[in-house]
């Protein structure tokens, strides 16, 4: 819901603006995006990739109250899926993890996973807008840090739940000074 309400109210004050929905990487969301918009093929590929990462993973999205298997009602207002939102990116729940972490370890805050979802996709679209050209005066990106990080301390920021969980089967995410229970 937050990025329909959000996305309604930015776009009716800057035509130009563009919404960007960071999608966990088992959520079919940017799968019903993409064929919504009329790329049927790029849907379907997200949606079986989707069903590959649970089928290999185990389990749901990670990242609470972010990503979906369906839509909901909001998700389709005046008959058109995610109306407010111009891409969708699919971003793999420990990778939001991580961002969380480092945002800890460098700027002494503690974030939820859809905030840091939020992170790593602004990280990516900043990346591709330094390797478009013709860009010109650059981009403005902005995210949202929508959630606080101190809820999931024993999740998120406890070492040993990440080392148990992260199915990626590396240990990329750095040990949070002084935690770990």
């Amino acid at each position: 819901g937050t990025i329909m309400g959000v996305g309604k109210y930015l776009k009716e004050r800057r035509e130009n603006l563009r919404v960007v929905l960071a999608d966990p990487h088992k959520s079919n969301l940017a799968g019903i995006f993409e064929t919504a918009r009329g790329d049927v093929h790029r849907g379907n590929a997200i949606l079986e990739r989707v069903q590959n990462h649970i089928e290999e993973e185990g389990g749901g999205i990670q990242v609470e109250g972010a990503g979906k298997r369906e839509l909901t009602k909001i998700m389709k207002m005046d008959d058109q899926v995610l109306k407010y939102v111009d891409e969708a990116v699919a971003i793999h729940d420990f990778d939001a993890f991580d961002a969380c972490r480092e945002i800890e370890r460098r700027y002494g805050f503690r974030i939820g996973g859809s905030a840091g979802l939020n992170v790593c996709a602004c990280r990516r679209i900043a990346e591709r807008c330094v390797d478009e050209e013709g860009r010109g005066g650059g981009a403005v990106l902005v995210t949202m840090l929508c959630d606080d990080g101190n809820k999931y301390k024993s999740k998120i920021f406890n070492d040993k739940w990440m080392e148990a969980n992260d199915p990626r089967g590396r240990r990329k995410w750095q040990r949070c000074p002084g935690r770990g229970e």
